[in-house]
């Protein structure tokens, strides 16, 4: 029973160094970009160099790691903006205006993604996958008036434009419920969406929770819940 409960307590331990290590990546990453190094990474983790290679033989495995975790994340919160919302419009529009808040509220979740969510595979996969059912689904029904062969511009033109405006938010220029939502309306019409039902699209939070409100530069935005 004791060597049970000290092996329980050893994964506990190796996990929560893991997670450690993770967390202190991803804002490393964030902030120095590829140029980071091991031991930026275990001084602000408060782990030694082999407690490191326990876990990660480099730095580029590491980051590996970090991306590959972020797209899992990345496909189930699209995923979970999506159940229950029948129009892929109003899924894609859900889904832009929860990640301009969920960049706010986690902010080295949005550096990252705002640094490498373009440039990396794991994670261009990962946007692909999810965002390109519900524009497939919108193109093939006619809810979108864009050919089949212009899928893969419109989707890189929209994730192009919230991972920018990442940048607006973390810098405080911009709220995220104002940028969310003009980019929303923005997207639907690339689409083909008319401009009185794209501004309503871009504005409606059917199915969604953005949660508290927020103050940037002396701005108050409300809490949107759907």
């Amino acid at each position: 029973m004791l060597a049970k409960i000290a092996k329980l307590d050893g994964s506990d331990r190796v996990s929560r160094t893991r997670r450690r290590i993770h967390d202190v990546a991803q804002r490393t990453f964030s902030e120095k970009g590829l140029a980071a190094q091991i031991d930026d990474i275990v001084h602000a983790a408060g782990v030694s160099r082999g407690t490191f290679y326990n876990y990660y033989r480099t730095v580029d495995e590491l980051f590996g790691a970090v991306a590959a975790e972020l797209a899992e994340d990345l496909g189930h919160r699209v995923y979970a903006q999506g159940v229950g919302i029948a129009d892929p419009a109003q899924r894609i529009a859900n889904g832009i205006r929860y990640f301009c808040h969920h960049a706010h509220a986690n902010r080295d979740w949005g550096h990252f993604l705002a640094n490498f969510g373009l440039s990396t595979e794991t994670l261009l996969r990962a946007i692909r996958d999810t965002a390109f059912r519900d524009l497939s689904e919108g193109i093939a029904s006619g809810r979108f008036r864009v050919r089949p062969d212009q899928a893969e511009i419109a989707l890189t033109v929209i994730s192009g434009a919230v991972l920018g405006s990442f940048r607006l938010i973390l810098a405080g220029i911009e709220t995220p419920g104002r940028v969310g939502a003009i980019i929303a309306e923005m997207a639907m019409r690339a689409l083909g969406i008319d401009d009185d039902e794209a501004s309503a699209t871009g504005t409606l939070t059917s199915g969604a929770d953005y949660g508290a409100p927020v103050i940037i530069k002396g701005r108050k935005e409300p809490c949107l819940s759907g």
